[in-house]
């Protein structure tokens, strides 16, 4: 073989389809997909960058405990700071990066012609990538919050710390949640446009900052004004929070947890098929750039 053909050209040549593969099902092609390096995505640079985003929230903390910050500690402390560091900026431009790269990478490195020569389908592709980067992810934002609770609420003491738990599985879900909905936006915005996360940060600071802000019903059409409203509900704690929520309830705006966390769900799965819509037709076979 010839030493200078390229990684995408040796797997066509070593892995060219035969007549008695037989496509796998769909579960169980996105299954496999998915268990193939489950966290391939955080790896070398954007893994270090990404711990640096995800930790900002704990490292101001911790800094507040040892100069003795202690006013903005407590529940409502913890609620401003998930409000404006994790659901505001860390999981949109987390999910930016991984559902960019769940499929970008695969287009960049050449293994995508390998996966589209296996008994997978295109559908099992895009789905099997979606679930490992929102593992990735989960396993990425979970930790902080988690550290960034403690520090916060237990100040207050073990029994306060036990106490205020539900706040703590409710933003836990908001991970889930915010996984979900931003890893497939992302996707498909990888799918769709050549220099994605280019792309990506422009559309969060105008669309899920910016417009996520002024009771309207575009806000309403934003990932980051759901995952609010939803801690909201749970606390109804929080300076910001609470004149932002305030503004959407006077103006009868503002779902319940029940409506975003549904709203969000079907979000999700509406974007993930029109990802697997969009990838089943069309080609990517060269470097998508930024994606």
């Amino acid at each position: 073989m010839n030493s200078g053909m390229n990684a995408g050209e040796r797997a066509v040549t070593r892995y060219r389809p035969s007549v008695e593969f037989r496509s796998l099902s769909f579960a169980r092609g996105t299954l496999r997909v998915a268990r193939v390096a489950p966290f391939r995505v955080l790896r070398g640079k954007r893994l270090l960058t990404l711990l640096l985003l995800v930790f900002c929230p704990v490292l101001v903390t911790l800094l507040m405990r040892v100069y003795g910050a202690t006013s903005g500690l407590g529940v409502r402390g913890f609620v401003e700071q998930s409000t404006i560091f994790y659901l505001t900026v860390i999981f949109p431009v987390t999910l930016l990066f991984l559902g960019a790269a769940a499929i970008g990478d695969d287009i960049d490195n050449g293994t995508l012609l390998y996966l589209r020569l296996r008994p997978v389908g295109r559908a099992a592709i895009v789905c099997g990538r979606y679930l490992a980067a929102v593992l990735s992810a989960t396993v990425l934002l979970a930790p902080p919050v988690i550290l960034t609770y403690a520090l916060h609420v237990g100040f207050q003491g073990p029994a306060f710390l036990i106490e205020q738990l539900p706040l703590l599985l409710v933003m836990l879900g908001n991970v889930l949640l915010g996984c979900l909905t931003y890893g497939a936006l992302f996707l498909l915005f990888s799918l769709l446009i050549r220099h994605a996360v280019i792309a990506g940060l422009v559309f969060i600071a105008i669309w899920e900052v910016f417009i996520a802000v002024f009771p309207s019903k575009a806000a309403l059409s934003t990932v980051s004004f759901h995952l609010s409203a939803i801690l909201w509900h749970q606390s109804r704690e929080g300076g910001e929070l609470s004149q932002r929520m305030s503004g959407f309830e006077e103006s009868g705006l503002l779902p319940s947890a029940l409506q975003s966390t549904l709203g969000l769900l079907v979000a999700s799965a509406a974007l993930l098929a029109l990802s697997c819509w969009t990838f089943r037709n069309r080609e990517y076979l060269e470097r998508p750039g930024d994606a």
